[in-house]
């Protein structure tokens, strides 16, 4: 019979090598394999081939986890439960290729058409780290080509879950900053260039986590930190895989919430894409509960202690935990008090804006647009309160910070009482009010919303303030807006075309008050003005030109520090000019030794005009003069500033403080300029302070009045800031500015 006739009956069972995707089917259903657990059994796989068949004793099946999944074959588990009608033409001894990602079903003979064949008790293992489901594929062409269109068991990595998790701040205490310890036993390794990731509850504050604050002591390699929402991840780099086994972590500088219960936080290891690459997770590591610090020393102080008075409240506390830009300084009021009217509330310490409310005996200022107040001493007041009207004690009073949330922070429950008095016209004594208000003004503020007001204030010996009130109509009695001896006073919030009625009553220390005041209204109009006219033909003034840069000679540049054939170094500053150091003394403050220096040519040198002498660099060393006993501290610019006692030296620089101290040549004094002396507490600027968990603060000279954080102690080094010049840690640092992260020639060099 031909070759034809036997094509012709189907007996035709050449083997021929495909080169196209299989056309018959997998089936199975879907299943998760989770990263570096032990084996997981595969579910059942059904293949079911086609008419003519594909599968030969040469063409084998072979099924292929994808490689986007971070899967493989088990290699170990070689023999396989076969069944279905092609069981008998199926080996049940597997193989592998590709690195364990192929399986490979012997066929010992071609399968009937339509033959079906079930897989069953082999394994799959997870690595690296979790991936998205894919279907698994298969070939019957030697794995010349792969095909997906029949398949429909997909396999997913899953994160592994981490034991042993905890996150444990090194304070309980409610809005401390602190170091918060991460502890966790991994299964899977951590790569060298792997992510540790915490999430905190929503209620911490993490603004303060610089990018070198977080660290993980039992893996080796260098750490980097970033934040984003309540997100900190710790990125490792320069080390090695991290095996298996319990895992040591540490956060700097989280600010811990308010008291009560914060919510759970959540752990995870990562591959370096991150949060789509987790290896190992805990999303529900144990809540801390918060407990309230003690506001202490705190204080409530009325201007005035004579009884029925209406006036302005001091209030006064130290915190050691950090208000919330969004925080409230809450003060209860004892029962005499009427706070009904307060107003005006606000603290001078802090930056940001601040809103007044009132309930009960309860006065809330609440902070916006502001920063996170550090620990530090802080000053507020509260205007149109009314003193009890009885005389004696009043009672004490309660301060708290908060959260926004009213989650307290920290507490004082028992503030010390105020003793009020009758006023001194009581039983026949003063009882004659003061004079009135003199040259009062008033002018629509930049705003076009508010009314500045000015007056003259009478001259009595006894005056205690002046009351200003706000009435919507004429000879209304009006709204107390403030009591003060400022003379000054801007109402804001008004609207535009109405018009305000002020009075304004003086108030003497007898608790008199003049009540015949001259009602002055004000109607708010916006501004008029514009800015003359340009004459006609008057050509546009162009703009001053920039002064040309300085040429220096060649081989020298700006910041340079350079020499001539004679002992002497100068400091090449922007402008082209040399700046000499007096003597080695000076020099050792700006930089550690002369490695540095240039020799030039005295040509090449005579070619710099010569500028100011380099002064000590601020910070420093203390300065006297021998003939005279005054010690100075310095700040930029060479401003000088008295230290007018040993307690303020003490409290600066510690019992060695005079060791700190060095001689000036008194014809150098005039390099430096006069400045205010210190008061206790008063850290000079251009002082770099320790805050006692790693930071290095540098006090600023910029008109905000922050300080600036040394990201390290290397970029403190980096600056050429020499840590035997640091002074001792202490609360009460004004709110941190920029980081400084590198070098910045105008804190390392003394002329830029």
């Amino acid at each position: 019979m031909s070759l034809l006739a036997l094509t012709a009956f189907g007996l035709f069972f050449v083997n021929r090598a495909r080169a196209a995707a299989p056309t018959g089917t997998l089936t199975g259903t879907a299943q998760s394999i989770v990263v570096g657990a032990a084996t997981s059994t595969i579910n059942t796989l059904t293949f079911t081939d086609v008419s003519p068949s594909e599968v030969t004793a040469t063409n084998d099946l072979r099924i292929r986890i994808p490689a986007a999944v971070n899967a493989v074959w088990n290699p170990f588990d070689t023999t396989a439960t076969i069944g279905g009608t092609a069981s008998t033409s199926t080996s049940a001894t597997v193989s592998y290729e590709s690195n364990n990602k192929v399986l490979v079903i012997n066929a010992t003979e071609r399968f009937s058409p339509l033959a079906t064949l079930t897989i069953a008790d082999l394994g799959i293992i997870g690595v690296n780290y979790e991936t998205a489901a894919a279907a698994l594929e298969f070939s019957i062409d030697g794995g010349a080509a792969y095909g997906t269109a029949n398949v429909n068991t997909a396999i997913t990595v899953t994160p592994a879950t981490l034991t042993s998790t905890n996150v444990e701040p090194a304070s309980l205490v409610a809005g401390r900053m602190t170091t918060s310890t991460i502890t966790f036993t991994q299964t899977t390794s951590t790569p060298a260039n792997g992510i540790i990731q915490v999430t905190f509850p929503s209620n911490f504050i993490l603004t303060s986590v610089a990018v070198l604050d977080g660290t993980c002591t039992s893996m080796d390699g260098t750490f980097a930190t970033a934040v984003v929402g309540q997100v900190v991840s710790i990125t490792r780099s320069g080390g090695t895989t991290e095996p298996n086994g319990v895992q040591t972590c540490a956060i700097g500088r989280v600010i811990n919430p308010g008291t009560g219960a914060a919510g759970t936080y959540a752990i995870e290891t990562q591959a370096s894409g991150g949060a789509t690459q987790t290896i190992e997770q805990d999303a529900a590591v144990t809540a801390d509960t918060f407990t309230a610090g003690s506001l202490t020393p705190a204080n409530v102080e009325p201007v005035s202690l004579t009884r029925g008075v209406i006036g302005t409240v001091n209030v006064s506390l130290t915190t050691q935990s950090a208000i919330p830009v969004d925080g409230k300084i809450v003060v209860t009021f004892p029962t005499g008090f009427d706070v009904s009217q307060a107003s005006g509330g606000t603290c001078s310490s802090m930056d940001g804006s601040f809103a007044t409310a009132v309930s009960g005996q309860v006065v809330t200022i609440t902070r916006s647009a502001g920063s996170v107040q550090n620990a530090a001493a802080e000053s507020c007041t509260i205007a149109n309160i009314k003193n009890p009207t009885t005389s004696g004690s009043g009672g004490t009073y309660q301060i708290k910070t908060t959260t926004t949330g009213n989650a307290t922070i920290e507490e004082n429950t028992a503030v010390a009482a105020d003793t009020f008095s009758a006023p001194a016209g009581a039983g026949g004594g003063d009882t004659t009010p003061p004079g009135p208000v003199t040259n009062v003004s008033a002018t629509l503020g930049t705003d076009g919303h508010s009314a500045v007001l000015a007056w003259t204030n009478p001259a009595d010996a006894d005056l205690a303030g002046v009351r200003v009130l706000r009435a919507a109509v004429s000879q209304a009695l009006g709204t107390t807006l403030t009591e003060t001896l400022a003379g000054t006073y801007t109402d804001l919030g008004l609207t535009a075309g109405a018009t305000y009625y002020y009075t304004f009553h003086p108030v003497d220390a007898a608790g008199n008050v003049r009540t015949d005041a001259t009602e002055y209204p004000f109607v708010v109009t916006a501004s008029t003005s514009t800015p003359p006219a340009t004459p006609p033909g008057t050509p546009p003034s162009a703009p001053p030109a920039s002064p040309a840069a300085p040429t220096l000679p060649a081989g020298v540049a700006a910041g340079d520090l350079v020499r001539g054939t004679t002992a002497a170094v100068y400091a090449v500053s922007s402008d082209g000019k040399r700046h000499a150091f007096p003597n080695e003394t000076v020099y050792r403050t700006w930089f550690p030794d002369f490695s540095g220096v240039k020799t030039v040519s005295d040509a090449t040198l005579a070619a710099l005009p010569l500028g100011k002498n380099v002064i000590m660099r601020p910070g420093t060393h203390p300065v006297k003069i021998v003939s005279d006993p005054k010690v100075y501290a310095i700040e930029p610019g060479g401003v000088l500033r008295w230290i007018p006692s040993e307690g303020i030296a003490q409290d600066l620089y510690g019992s060695s403080w005079a060791a700190r101290v060095r001689d000036v040549d008194a014809t150098l004094f005039a390099d430096y300029a006069s400045g205010e002396p210190l008061i206790l507490g008063e850290i000079p600027t251009g002082t770099v302070v320790a805050d006692g968990i790693g930071g290095y603060w540098w006090i600023s000279t910029d008109a905000s009045g922050k300080v600036r954080r040394h990201a390290s102690a290397n970029v403190l080094a980096l600056n050429r800031f020499s840590s035997t010049f640091v002074i001792a840690s202490r609360t009460g640092l004004p709110a941190s500015g920029v980081d400084i992260v590198g070098f910045e020639s105008g804190l390392a060099l003394p002329y830029p």
